[in-house]
């Protein structure tokens, strides 16, 4: 069921969207990575959206993907503010749930490749991620994932990993998940391999049979990425996973601007809190992060900032890393990060990491970090 803060902006479940890149002139959007019309679809309730080179965009929603009446439309501009991240501003809506004309909603993005939308209504809910659409996989291949996004009350997440391997193969046309995986503090916990079965796939959007209570429903890119979003047995997670290549900390230098998903801070909504971020990394992996506490003009948080430092796991894992944050104020915080250098064959890098929250002392709820390079 849909919560009504604003159409796509916010969702009592993680809502995964494909992205496909369509023709079109140099224009406004090209300044900004939008020189084409890049269009969006989603599972569960159906929806669409369109992103103009000339920083407009339409948004439309249907009960399900098998029905033929759009019940919701939604029409705005966006652009792309001094800290990197997309500001998404309504103009109009038509039909049930819209939102009001002015509402704007806040993007992080590798464009063309992946999107992930910061909810609105102060900072609460759940970051709604989106990838570039690929086809079915025909070939072979191995990725890196990480749990960002996790419904469950009843986990661990000081001895539950975090972070583990996928791997497709052709010729039987079936996954499997890794027996090895990373809890937070980086550390393995081995199990059993995992067999997902047969994969039915149509124009890139996968299914395996359902397991554990829940259908695994996979978003493929034609560079390695997945999304994958599980639905059922009374709870909802969102994964995501890069191509399991080997990784080197000093590709990792740069600026990144980000989100900051609480499950376990109840602040701002009951879904948890989301923050914009921003990070700075050497060459070493070292470097320093703050709260954007205004994302318009760039202002970082003097009050919420941490220290940062970005490792190899060991032994080294490849797609792998860890980070520790060490704030201004309270603990160090372990996490432990899919990664990927030059996504998909851009000049942008993303780090994905998860750990326990520190909002939460059950260990039962998660903080993800979700960090591209800054454009």
């Amino acid at each position: 069921m849909v919560r009504n803060i604003g159409i796509f902006f916010a969702a009592s479940a993680v809502l995964v969207f494909i992205v496909v890149q369509g023709c079109g002139a140099a224009a406004p959007g090209a300044a900004i990575g939008y020189s084409s019309t890049v269009s969006y679809g989603g599972s569960g309730s159906a929806y669409s959206a369109t992103m103009n080179p000339d920083l407009t965009f339409t948004i439309t929603r249907k009960a399900s993907t098998t029905a033929t009446t759009v019940d919701l439309t939604v029409t705005g501009t966006f652009t792309r503010l001094a800290s990197g991240i997309l500001e998404l501003t309504v103009g109009g809506s038509t039909g049930a749930e819209g939102p009001t004309v002015g509402d704007k909603a806040y993007a992080l993005d590798v464009p063309g490749y992946v999107m992930m939308l910061k909810p609105m209504s102060d900072s609460g809910g759940e970051i709604i991620p989106m990838v570039a659409t690929g086809s079915c996989p025909t070939a072979d291949f191995a990725g890196t994932w990480v749990m960002m996004q996790d419904s469950n009350t009843s986990g661990n997440y000081s001895t539950q990993g975090l972070v583990g391997s996928f791997n497709y193969t052709s010729a039987t046309n079936t996954g499997s998940v890794g027996a090895t995986k990373y809890v937070a503090d980086g550390t393995s916990s081995v199990g059993s391999t995992q067999s997902l079965g047969a994969l039915t796939c149509t124009g890139g959007v996968g299914t395996f049979p359902a397991s554990g209570g829940g259908t695994p429903e996979m978003y493929f890119t034609n560079g390695g990425g997945v999304i994958v979003r599980v639905e059922g047995g009374g709870q909802s997670q969102g994964i995501a996973a890069v191509p399991a290549a080997p990784l080197t900390l000093s590709s990792f230098a740069g600026t990144y601007v980000g989100l900051a998903f609480d499950e376990g801070d109840s602040s701002g909504a009951t879904a948890g809190t989301t923050q914009p971020v921003s990070v700075t990394l050497d060459a070493a992996g070292v470097g320093t992060g703050a709260v954007i506490s205004d994302v318009v003009n760039n202002t970082l948080s003097t009050t919420m900032s941490a220290t940062i430092a970005v490792s190899q796991l060991s032994p080294a894992v490849n797609g792998a890393l860890k980070m520790v944050l060490t704030p201004t104020a309270g603990s160090p915080q372990t996490t432990v990060c899919a990664a990927a250098s030059s996504l998909g064959g851009t000049s942008q890098n993303t780090i994905f990491c998860a750990g326990e929250s520190p909002s939460d002392g059950s260990n039962a709820k998660l903080r993800s970090y979700l960090l591209v390079t800054k454009r």
